[in-house]
Formats: structure tokens, C-alpha cells, sequence
């Protein structure tokens, strides 16, 4: 009886979701020229609010100085590489 009922469902759904590889935002990609001109800034959440809208990226990742990080790609991700006196040192999309 409940294979009856959920026939019918699978009928109703017509279009699939969008799929995200490796949890990335579907139809974003980070666009790093918007962005190079904050290069020395120190780091703050404004700042952070003001590269994730200029970049397009859904993800921003903030990499403190010595920090290792994954060298997995995301088009979606925008990397903050901060020097030692927490400026932005390198902008980098992926």
C-alpha cells in the first residue's frame, strides 16, 4: 500500500535541483579582478561583507598567517590570505 501512494508524488515532481559539487553554490563563480584593489586592507567584517558582494563568491575563507589550508577548488570560494599584521596579503578565487 505505501508503494501506491508514492507513485504518485514521483509524478509531481517535474524539474531536478540544481546539484552542488562539493557543497558549491550552483551558477556562482567567484570573479577575483573586483576585488584586487583590497589588497593591504585590514581584515573586518565589513571588509569581509564588502569582498563576498564584489567578488560574487558564496564563500569566504580567511587564512591567518601559517595557517594550512585544503587545496580543494570551489568556484564559489573566495581565499583571504592575511599577512602578519592581519592585512590582506593575497585574494585569491577557489
Amino acid at each position: 500500500m505505501a508503494l501506491l501512494l508514492t507513485i504518485p508524488l514521483a509524478a509531481c515532481a517535474t524539474e531536478k535541483p540544481a546539484i552542488s559539487v562539493h557543497g558549491e553554490a550552483p551558477g556562482r563563480a567567484c570573479v577575483i579582478g573586483a576585488v584586487d584593489s583590497y589588497i593591504g586592507s585590514p581584515a573586518s567584517a565589513a571588509l569581509g561583507t564588502d569582498l563576498l558582494a564584489k567578488s560574487n563568491a558564496a564563500v569566504l575563507r580567511w587564512v591567518p598567517v601559517g595557517t594550512m589550508i585544503t587545496q580543494d577548488f570551489r568556484a564559489d570560494r573566495l581565499t583571504v590570505r592575511l599577512g602578519p599584521d592581519n592585512r590582506v596579503m593575497e585574494l585569491r578565487c577557489g
